[in-house]
């Protein structure tokens, strides 16, 4: 059996565009009013899938832009300035200065942008001092869907999956991809690719998308591009771990974000942990993402050490909370549901009643600590452009803008960033000639993706849902809350020996191509077991904690020995692991040892 490819199946245009979620859908709006052809290729709906439409949205600029472009009530000593040095700082100094600088600079007209659209359609826009917006999950779905159909030039490749980069040469030229549903094959070629696909997030316990299996990374590590910081995972401490039908639900951390009527959060031994963390420490948290951190750091301790609940979590409990000062919390959160979603008790798609009817029986709420994004991703300049001529990344699925912890708005992220790729991969178009389609690339390619199919896998002997289950196991064990050299490197020679010996194993039961949902299963698992691999061993380099990488035996943020960033490269299927000076040109870090995460946030905040 062979996959063969018919002519209405060979699709042409200027720029590629792989993602359905906001850079996604900003890239593409951006360079079809640039006069480009674009194409979007999408693993589901536009505006449907990835992690931007699921979220709560929270849009965040400056306030002095925000006061400028008419938001009275924003902070203006807010300044652009403190803005950079907010996010240099809580990135640990590993991001790239030119990528702050821009974020900083662009953000304002890209998110109100995103605003008015939103207001056009009459959808509820919430300000949030000192310079941030808060919109329905629905509200971000419905404008990329509705920015991308007010620029109908853009053509649409819906349910569709790109599985790998196409090349001609060192210059990437498209890409080749299925539709899920019908199994039809599409080979589309580009003067330039644009990788939107979001992140990489390989754990058990997500409070996002389950497609961020970093497929994206994946194929352009394939390509020959590069990626950086992927020992850098975001993690959220406050997601509900129980009752069952609410796991997942991000619920009980908005409580704490919104600064409403604060229970104590308690170990297994019914110590209340807030009271461990120092009170200046805990201060500066307050309307600040950096609680995500100062949380996590504490929090973790706690649950690695065995203090934690039977689900591997903590508790928050209520019972010492004035039932009016909590009744006062809950009429505000009722509130502002019924402002975003139309109905008190719906958080997203969540009824969240069955917590509060714990309240009122007296029992805690069982929160655990859940992945949330990725700060590593493709190595990107500020032109969005990689390693490979020809390609660009955006969004979640680029790195170097966060550096070690993300403290702004991933949603500003992907507008600032995408409008950025579609601007510069229109330039780069306009000049390019087409290149021409690479025959042996392409067979070389097909038979990487479909030699699995072809193969007589009905008799191999690995379960692709019990092997996914395994990689999600080894995430959670080596690369973690609390990281160590042996656990990483029990699960660096576990991962090996997934991508060598068992996922050419994995068996398929058939071999079409119409809704092979184990094909599609086993296709994530090999990006994901790419980059999992290019994870663990960044953080086996880095010797230090820094951001959320937290090393039981390097406690040290080691500015002495450690400001680099970890870039991946892949060469002949090995992994290899190269340093990167960040770009320090408007703020130079001190080459300080700090003890810990802590005290690094007192001498750098206080």
């Amino acid at each position: 059996m062979d996959f063969v490819l018919d002519k209405k199946s060979l699709l042409k245009t200027d720029i590629l565009v792989i993602g359905g979620s906001g850079a996604a859908s900003s890239a593409a709006v951006t360079a079809a009013r640039e006069g480009m052809s674009v194409y979007m290729v999408c693993k589901g709906k536009v505006g449907r899938s990835g992690n931007a439409p699921i979220s709560i949205s929270n849009f965040s600029i400056d306030g002095e832009t925000a006061y400028a472009l008419g938001e009275k009530r924003a902070d203006k000593s807010v300044t652009r300035d403190r803005l950079f040095e907010k996010i240099v700082k809580s990135g640990f100094y590993l991001n790239e200065q030119p990528l702050v600088h821009q974020f900083v600079e662009e953000g304002g007209e890209r998110v109100y942008e995103f605003l008015r659209i939103a207001k056009e359609l009459k959808k509820t826009v919430k300000f949030r001092p000192p310079a941030g917006w808060i919109v329905s999950n629905s509200t971000t779905g419905a404008v990329v869907r509705e920015s991308v159909r007010r620029n109908p030039s853009v053509e649409i490749l819906e349910d569709t999956v790109a599985l790998d980069l196409l090349k001609a040469g060192d210059r990437v030229n498209g890409a080749i991809a299925l539709n899920v549903f019908t199994g039809e094959l599409y080979i589309v070629r580009a003067k330039a690719v644009i990788v939107a696909s979001g992140g990489f997030q390989p754990y058990s316990f997500k409070c996002t998308s389950i497609d961020s299996s970093g497929d994206g990374l994946g194929m352009a590590l394939r390509a020959g591009a590069k990626l950086a910081d992927m020992e850098f995972q975001l993690f959220l401490p406050g997601v509900c771990l129980h009752p069952p039908q609410l796991k997942g639900s991000i619920y009980p951390f908005v409580w704490f974000a919104a600064n409403l009527a604060e229970p104590k959060v308690k170990n297994s031994l019914g110590e209340n942990i807030i009271e461990k963390i120092p009170p200046e420490i805990l201060e500066l948290g307050h309307n600040s993402r950096l609680w995500k951190l100062i949380h996590l750091f504490y929090w973790s301790d706690e649950i690695c050490n065995d203090r934690g609940s039977n689900l591997g979590g903590l508790l928050m409990d209520f019972s010492g909370i004035a039932w009016l000062q909590y009744m006062k919390s809950l009429v505000k959160v009722n509130m502002l549901l019924k402002l975003l979603y139309k109905n008190r008790w719906r958080f997203r798609s969540e009824n969240i009643r069955p917590l509060h009817e714990l309240v009122k029986q007296g029992k805690p709420w069982e929160v655990g600590i859940s992945s949330e994004y990725c700060m590593g991703g493709i190595l990107i300049n500020e032109s969005m452009k990689t390693t490979l001529e020809g390609l660009y990344a955006c969004g979640e699925a680029s790195s170097g803008l966060y550096g070690a912890f993300r403290v702004e708005s991933g949603l500003t992220e992907m507008l600032v960033q995408g409008h950025r790729a579609g601007v510069e991969a229109s330039r780069y178009a306009k000049e390019a000639s087409e290149a021409p389609l690479d025959s042996e690339y392409l067979s070389y390619v097909k038979g990487q993706l479909f030699g699995k199919l072809l193969s007589n896998s009905k008799n191999s002997s690995e379960n692709v849902y019990i092997l996914k289950e395994k990689i999600s196991k080894v995430a959670d064990s080596g690369l973690g809350l609390l990281r160590s050299e042996d656990a990483i490197n029990s699960s660096l020679k576990s991962i090996r020996e997934m991508r060598k010996d068992e996922l050419p194993l994995v068996a398929l039961h058939t071999n079409s191509l119409k809704y092979n949902s184990e094909f599609l299963v086993y296709l994530q698992q090999r990006n994901i077991s790419l980059c999992l691999e290019a994870a663990l061993m960044s953080a086996l380099h880095r010797k230090e904690s820094r951001g959320t990488h937290l090393r039981r035996d390097f406690p040290q943020v080691d500015n002495a020995n450690f400001l680099y960033r970890n870039v991946v490269s892949l060469s002949e299927n090995e992994i290899h692991i190269s340093r990167k000076v960040p770009d320090f040109s408007v703020l130079d870090p001190p080459r300080n040892k700090y003890k810990d995460i802590p005290h690094y946030l007192r001498k750098e905040f206080l």
